[in-house]
């Protein structure tokens, strides 16, 4: 008998009618996660996220009632801290993550359209418009006097969502690979808890695990470049939880 495959979707509140039609097909359970409510006051500046349930909350008994068993999670609310917030700030402080956060943005439409809601932003237009203004942000530079991105964040004389400078541009830029950080640290700590596999339907989030899976085997020191399987195995764990 085969073990059961349980998946957590972990990009959104709810995924495109394909996936959660091939997730039926492919898995023994689906799971999801309500949208989450972050505040990242201990980052700087009270700006945040905003909480609502997932809309498949009221379809949740009628798809186990036909043989498909789907759940939703509550979502963490409230401000960022513990060992979530260390975990965003590794991941925004790692040039690595942003740039794949950045590259992610630029190559896939579903990707761009997770982190960045349609909508009209008034004199920064378009979704796209905003798209294309992270997009061409140069982070390296931008950071010059500031260290990290952390830095950039908490500095109080770049205001949030001020998109007409490249410093604001950054710092949005930062912002919103926070909110994709939480999630998705949010998710790997419920899939490493309950058993579940981490499931997305954009291709940059395996380019950011993989970010992920860099900075821990970077933290080992093993000479001539001789990483034993468990040792790996454990970094990426801790990395993880």
């Amino acid at each position: 008998m085969r073990d059961k495959v349980n998946v957590f979707y972990y990009p959104e509140m709810v995924a495109a009618p394909s996936t959660i039609k091939k997730a039926i097909l492919l898995f023994d359970e689906i799971h999801f996660m309500d949208r989450p409510s972050f505040m990242f006051g201990e980052l700087g500046g009270q700006c945040g996220t905003v909480g609502t349930a997932s809309p498949i909350r009221q379809f949740e008994a009628a798809f186990r009632a036909e043989g498909a068993p789907v759940f939703v999670h509550s979502a963490p609310g409230g401000p960022v801290s513990g060992d979530l917030l260390q975990q965003i700030k590794a991941d925004v402080n790692d040039p690595l993550f942003m740039s794949r956060f950045q590259q992610g943005l630029k190559v896939s439409q579903s990707f761009r359209d997770l982190q960045i809601a349609h909508g009209n932003y008034g004199q920064y237009g378009t979704h796209e418009d905003v798209a294309r203004k992270l997009i061409s942000v140069d982070l390296s530079t931008d950071l010059k006097g500031h260290g990290n991105a952390t830095s950039l964040f908490a500095d109080p004389k770049i205001s949030h969502f001020e998109l007409s400078t490249p410093a604001g541009c950054a710092k949005q830029l930062i912002f919103e690979a926070m909110v994709c950080s939480a999630k998705t640290n949010f998710a790997l700590g419920v899939s490493t808890r309950d058993g579940f596999i981490p499931l997305a339907d954009a291709a940059p989030y395996g380019d950011l695990l993989g970010a992920k899976y860099a900075r821990a085997i970077g933290t080992l020191r093993c000479s001539e470049n001789q990483i034993q399987a468990t040792d790996l195995s454990f970094a990426i764990f801790d990395e993880l939880m």
